[in-house]
């Protein structure tokens, strides 16, 4: 090979290398470009994503900020009432919470009582034996069977004399029924004809079957208590249920209202004062 062959390579081959050397770090150069498009493009779109975040966050606290000022005013719109308005209670000396209801006009007790104690914290006398159960005039309480688990459930019974004893026996600010404020209670759901259904606890939980009529339409819940004889016997738990009324009708007996499995019937009926019957108090009205 001549001298100037070799020369006019060696030429060649650094004409090549510089072309590929300005390849290379045009290439590298558009990488880097590209890498900074890239982050600018990922940086927008996280602001923009940071806003729209900010942007749902302030709406749904705008939002439960405007439910809690439309519950605290009452305005109840896609909310449970019951959690808004707790049903009202009322204690007795002995410390046994009541439910109570409005019912018409009037408001009365969800259970029936089981106080043990005068309104004065003298006790009641709690007779389990049938003879003094049968000769007392004393205010006096039992529980069915003399069972206190039915008490549990039912309330206890007690004998007319308890019912009219001037230390009261209902809470402060409650006494019981008279005979009229049956009536007007029976009156609000239709007459007696029809009220006793509506007062009973509806199915057979407690009650046995038929239970007649039973819608507990007034949510009243009148349980089957059964009661006390005058012998001191009891009898009809699961069937029947006696109130007391505080009316007089003469010096050996008063006026109740009885319900029963068999009827829808409110039955105005009265009693021997030494019979064990229910109590359910009904709020002083001003």
């Amino acid at each position: 090979m001549t001298t100037n062959n070799k020369i006019n390579k060696v030429i060649k081959i650094i004409w090549i290398l510089t072309i590929l050397i300005v390849i290379f770090f045009v290439f590298i150069g558009c990488s880097k470009k590209n890498s900074q498009i890239n982050n600018k493009l990922n940086v927008t779109s996280t602001t923009n994503n940071s806003n729209n975040y900010k942007s749902q966050t302030t709406k749904s606290l705008t939002s439960e900020s405007s439910t809690s000022i439309t519950i605290n005013n009452n305005n109840v719109n896609n909310t449970n009432a019951s959690n808004i308005q707790q049903p009202n209670i009322v204690k007795d000396i002995d410390g046994n919470i009541y439910h109570t209801i409005k019912i018409g006009n009037q408001v009365w007790m969800l259970e029936n009582l089981k106080v043990t104690h005068y309104r004065n914290g003298d006790p009641i006398k709690n007779i389990t034996d049938a003879k003094l159960w049968s000769n007392t005039t004393d205010g006096a309480y039992c529980d069915y069977n003399n069972d206190a688990k039915n008490a549990d459930i039912y309330g206890h019974l007690y004998n007319w004399y308890a019912v009219n004893d001037s230390r009261n026996i209902c809470p402060i600010g409650w006494h019981i029924p008279t005979d009229e404020e049956f009536k007007t209670l029976e009156e609000y759901l239709g007459g007696n004809n029809i009220a006793g259904g509506k007062l009973k606890e509806s199915g057979t939980k407690h009650w046995v079957s038929p239970n007649i009529g039973a819608s507990n339409e007034s949510g009243f819940s009148a349980l089957p208590a059964g009661c006390r004889l005058v012998n001191g016997n009891f009898l009809n738990i699961n069937k029947d249920v006696h109130f007391w009324t505080s009316t007089e009708r003469n010096d050996s007996g008063a006026w109740t209202r009885y319900l029963s499995d068999d009827s829808q019937e409110s039955f105005h009926h009265y009693g021997n004062k030494h019979y064990g019957f229910c109590i359910r108090c009904i709020k002083d009205q001003s």
